[in-house]
């Protein structure tokens, strides 16, 4: 299958600035924090895998404890039931930090969670027309975001391990194999009409990393909040941000 890369980028970015001016820049904010912790772990894949092997220690944890299987055993007159779990060594589903697949679905559950949690989130109020507006504005830097990531994780030059990608024209060729390679009989993706200039390009990347932890910062503070009452200092948590009503 063979898609144009600017078209899907636009869809993507016009989706993200139209959800964005439904939802108001507070919650947009929140996905734009998310997003920037991704490119932090493309520009850094050292600690994009400790991450990865952190998240392998808690599963293999978790592993060992939850019983995999129970059995019933007989000793005298006495029946005990005895549940049987896994050695450290045959934890399953541990997650491979070299594999585009791995991110691509961390990434996608990440996005589907900052937009659920924006949902659910205890704010009843709704963005004003300047609220909506900045929404939008912040929606369309995040919709560009996300193309760039996308790219980066079917380019996989920029995951731990990652040996890069053969390119030919400016396409991404995207293989059955654990790669991105040439075109060859087993292709699923081809990626055409490519931008020269990527995600992780400069200074691009930092300024994303930088955003991202103001707008994380902006997103607790006008929601949270120390106050001084009769009763001392209290946590506001209730907090109405600006431009909503």
């Amino acid at each position: 299958m063979q898609i144009d890369w600017t078209t899907l980028s636009l869809y993507i970015v016009a989706a993200f600035t139209f959800a964005g001016f439904l939802r108001g820049w507070w919650k947009e904010m929140f996905t734009t924090a998310v997003l920037a912790l991704f490119v932090f772990f493309l520009k850094n894949p050292e600690w994009a895998k400790s991450a990865i092997d952190y998240l392998n220690t808690i599963i293999t944890l978790v592993a060992t404890l939850v019983p995999m299987s129970v059995d019933t055993v007989t000793k005298g007159d006495t029946q005990m039931v005895v549940a049987m779990t896994s050695s450290a060594q045959a934890a399953p589903y541990l997650v491979d930090a070299n594999s585009p697949n791995t991110w691509l679905n961390l990434f996608l559950l990440s996005i589907a969670g900052s937009i659920l949690l924006g949902r659910v989130s205890s704010l009843p109020n709704r963005p004003t027309m300047i609220g909506q507006l900045f929404g939008g504005v912040i929606g369309l830097l995040n919709g560009s975001v996300i193309t760039g990531i996308l790219r980066e994780y079917l380019d996989g030059r920029a995951l731990p391990g990652g040996v890069g990608m053969q390119q030919q024209t400016g396409d991404i060729v995207l293989s059955g194999s654990n790669g991105i390679q040439h075109a060859s009989s087993d292709l699923l993706i081809k990626a055409t009409s490519l931008p020269n200039i990527t995600i992780l390009d400069s200074m691009i990347p930092w300024l994303v990393i930088v955003t991202g932890m103001l707008f994380f910062f902006a997103f607790v503070k006008s929601r949270v909040a120390i106050e001084k009452s009769n009763e001392g200092m209290r946590l506001n948590y209730r907090r109405i941000p600006p431009f909503y009503s």
